[in-house]
């Protein structure tokens, strides 16, 4: 293989395997382009290296061409200027093949340039004082005054093509040498200005990446550290440029790295300090807990400090104890608070609603403890027996919304964005809330209460609360709350009130059906409606009402519609596109899965992946199909007639890292991230049900290592006749469905952080099943950052089988 070849293989490995079959594809086309076409059958079986050794014999010197036509056509456009970068380069093209050094070629091309610049450009400052490279090459233009008609040369010139070759991963796998790093730092600063971004993820993902780069940081106003792998070893490092005069970073992302209380606090401390210039700090699940509230506290009361953005989303905290008097002081300057999907209790919402009268202008507590109590989970059992549970006390549980309510209502309150996702609210509670939207010094303009189980009586008293002449807001969010067709009707009629100014309304998931949604479409066309979004993907609607929404949109001001998830049919399809051709229709963009239509006009039309399959009815809609992966499957699990066994014979597995070797568990082949359905079946003792990230443990008996009793899983457990659901260090008990069957669906909205469990009527005989009621047993919501993978852990004596279309369980 000549040297373009192996050029294109090293950068070709990146396409997945569609990529490929994509590439082939355009490899048949009769274009100029690619003349002599390759004929079908040619290609088939074969690897990359075998397609890339046949297009040197068929296009010769034309090979480069080619491929950077069908990359184009394919919108690779990152691999595009990869191969255009290296024809440019020229001597990568005559490079032995890169390896596992593929640093040196890059090493090598930045000391030649760097070498014959200094030789000829700066030789009487060699022989001087050593003056260092940063300070040699600046925006100065380096002309000979002896040669007057040479061309000027900027130091970006020559190091702007090999920063774009070291951005794109090539470093990644590699060992660089002190050198190697010092010549990385280099070239990495050689930029005209202070850089607006840096994101380590290009170049490293270690501690020692951070503190090799530190000047990298220093010299930019973001950092994105996020995902590195970085622990409390780095902390110091980055300590030291928070303190430093000279530092220029203002934006510091460090989520998803294991930095605990210890590196947290040490950044804490660094931020107290005057020449800390920090304004964002995003410290999104970094096993944080209220042991770093202290340090927190010190440094928001510093009189220095600059942070007005804080994101502690998904850490362990609890009380919040010492914060309360950091964020209700006149110093702290914090705007923003994201304490979302933490562990916060009543006690910790009365300390943030010390914050209330301050400057904090947007505040998410989703996931909070303000309903239902919790279970905490206080021993494990390996063999499958009763779990011991505790239950905290229920008592006062609401009384940090009323807190948090009575907050709102105050004069010196700035709050405009409010998120209570997930927080268990119910009908019950929601009154205080109510009363405070409608309070004359509520500043409110978004609120997000998502899945909270309101219903139609909460839906009627917030109703009633927008149609106040107090209430000021903007946006609602209301989606997953059980809201029939009785409280959408309610909400309809404030959208036509005189002091309505909702511009955007969000009732994803909510049962409301046709009679709901006419509801609403009729009020569309009132003067007084302000509505610009309209959000009902998946409230079960169907062709009945598209006709209605076809006449309200040629009289609307909306822009934006959400009906994904809904059962409309060809008719409906039909209805709405009439409505969406008239000249009068505003609408910009429309959700709507399965819509083929080439006649909609509008700017954006969003349509989800999948064809026919999206026009099955319910949750089946979005079936998946899964594959369990035998390389991490437990010894003693097998696959016999379709279904999984935990049997007493060990299987002779070969030795994988991914094993599990303790805990009787599986994942299956597929990391899911969109909208995604799946059902099982079980027999015997019990098992259990879960989704975990990559990361997820496997050797030992660390509850690291089994489905749901950590930060990287949630699970279902399905034994000894009672129901409950697992994440981290939390147990929740579930009341058993009323039926004994033991089949369970699972749906996962991945982007909307939705992961829920339903019982199901039992398959009959022949796989198959006329009664399609879904009984809801338990929803998670929560922020997802990594692809999940189901999986399933089996007491002995136990079996499951998938139901995947009555087809046997593959397992690869």
């Amino acid at each position: 293989m000549s040297n373009v070849g192996k050029v294109l293989l090293q950068t070709l490995k990146d396409l997945v395997e569609d990529e490929l079959k994509e590439f082939k594809f355009h490899l048949r086309q009769d274009v100029p382009e690619v003349s002599p076409r390759f004929r079908r059958g040619e290609l088939e079986n074969t690897t990359l290296t075998d397609i890339i050794g046949q297009m040197e014999n068929r296009y010769c010197h034309k090979t480069m061409a080619v491929t950077l036509y069908i990359l184009k056509k394919m919108e690779r456009n990152d691999l595009v200027e990869e191969l255009q970068l290296a024809q440019a380069r020229g001597v990568l093209l005559h490079q032995p093949t890169p390896g596992a050094g593929h640093a040196e070629p890059a090493i090598r091309v930045i000391q030649e340039k760097l070498r014959a610049n200094l030789k000829n450009k700066t030789e009487r400052i060699l022989q001087r004082t050593s003056v260092l490279l940063s300070s040699i090459y600046t925006d100065v233009e380096i002309i000979d005054a002896a040669m007057p008609n040479e061309t000027a040369v900027k130091c970006t010139d020559i190091f702007n093509e090999i920063q774009t070759y070291l951005s794109a991963g090539r470093l990644l796998q590699e060992t660089l040498s002190p050198g190697q790093w010092s010549a990385l730092v280099f070239v990495l600063l050689m930029s005209e200005d202070i850089q607006e971004v840096f994101d380590l993820k290009k170049y490293a993902r270690s501690d020692e990446g951070v503190q090799r780069l530190l000047p990298v940081v220093k010299n930019t106003k973001t950092a994105l550290l996020d995902q590195c792998n970085l622990t409390e070893g780095c902390c110091g490092a980055l300590a030291s440029v928070l303190c430093s005069d000279s530092s220029n970073l203002s934006h510091l992302d460090l989520s998803n790295n294991n930095l605990q209380d210890t590196g947290a606090e040490l950044l804490f401390t660094a931020m107290a300090s005057h020449g800390c210039k920090l304004e964002t700090l995003q410290l999104t699940r970094c096993n944080l807990t209220d042991g770093s509230c202290g340090a927190l506290s010190k440094a928001l009361l510093s009189r220095g400090s600059r942070l007005t953005e804080l994101n502690l989303h998904s850490n362990s905290y609890v009380l919040l104890g010492p914060l309360s008097s950091a964020l209700a002081d006149p110093y702290c300057r914090l705007e923003k608070l994201d304490l979302g999907y933490n562990r916060l209790e009543a006690a910790a919402v009365q300390v943030v609603c010390s914050g209330l009268s301050g400057r904090l202008r947007s505040l998410n507590l989703s996931g909070s403890n303000l309903g239902v109590p919790r279970v905490t989970v206080t021993s494990t059992e390996l063999d499958g027996s009763p779990q011991k549970r505790s239950k905290l006390d229920a008592s006062a549980h609401s009384d940090g919304l009323t807190t948090l309510c009575e907050a709102l209502q105050r004069p010196r309150c700035r709050l405009e964005w409010l998120g209570l996702r997930a927080c268990s609210l119910g009908t019950a509670t929601v009154e205080p809330l109510c009363i405070a939207l409608a309070s004359p010094h509520c500043p409110l303009r978004e609120l997000d209460l998502r899945s909270n189980s309101l219903g139609d009586v909460a839906a009627r008293g917030l109703a009633e609360a927008l149609g106040s002449q107090h209430c000021g807001l903007e946006r609602l969010q209301l989606g997953w709350n059980e809201v029939t067709h009785s409280g959408a009707e309610r909400l309809a009629v404030v959208l036509a009130g005189p002091y309505g100014r909702l511009q955007e309304l969000e009732l994803d998931h909510n049962p409301m059906g046709d009679l709901g949604a006419k509801a609403l479409f009729a009020r569309l066309a009132n003067p007084h409606c302000k509505l610009r979004m309209l959000g009902l993907g998946g409230c079960t609607l169907t062709e009945a009402c598209c006709g209605d929404l076809a006449t309200a949109l040629c009289r609307t001001e909306m822009r934006e519609l959400e009906l994904s998830s809904n059962d409309l049919g060809d008719l409906g399809v039909r209805a709405l596109s009439a409505g969406l051709e008239d000249t009068n229709c505003k609408l910009e963009k429309l959700g709507l899965s399965g819509c083929q239509d080439t006649n909609c006009k509008l700017q954006k039309l969003c349509m989800d992946h999948g064809g026919e399959i999206r026009m099955k009815a319910g949750l089946q809609k979005y079936a998946c199909w899964l594959t369990l992966d035998q390389d991490t499957m437990y010894r003693y699990l097998s696959v016999s007639d379709g279904k999984l066994i935990r049997g007493e014979r060990e299987m002779p597995y070969p030795e994988r890292p991914e094993r599990f070797d303790v805990w009787a568990q599986v994942l299956c082949r597929e990391g899911l991230t969109g909208r995604c359905y799946w059902e099982a079946e079980w027999s015997g003792r019990g098992i259990e049900m879960g989704v975990a990230y990559a990361e997820i443990g496997r050797k030992g008996t660390s509850k690291e290592c089994a489905l749901g009793r950590n930060a990287s899983s949630w699970s279902l457990n399905c034994l000894g006749g009672y129901f409950s659901v697992f994440h981290d260090k939390l147990e929740v008990e579930l009341a058993p469905p009323l039926t004994r069957s033991r089949r369970v669906g699972v749906y996962l909205d991945w982007p909307a952080g939705v992961l829920s469990y339903y019982s199901l009527p039992p398959l009959s005989p022949n796989g198959a099943t006329t009664n399609m009621e879904l009984t809801h047993l338990h929803t998670f919501h929560t922020a997802f950052i990594n692809p999940l993978f189901p999986g399933f852990w089996l007491v002995s004596d136990s079996s499951v089988r998938l139901c995947q279309h009555a087809l046997p369980l593959e397992v690869h």
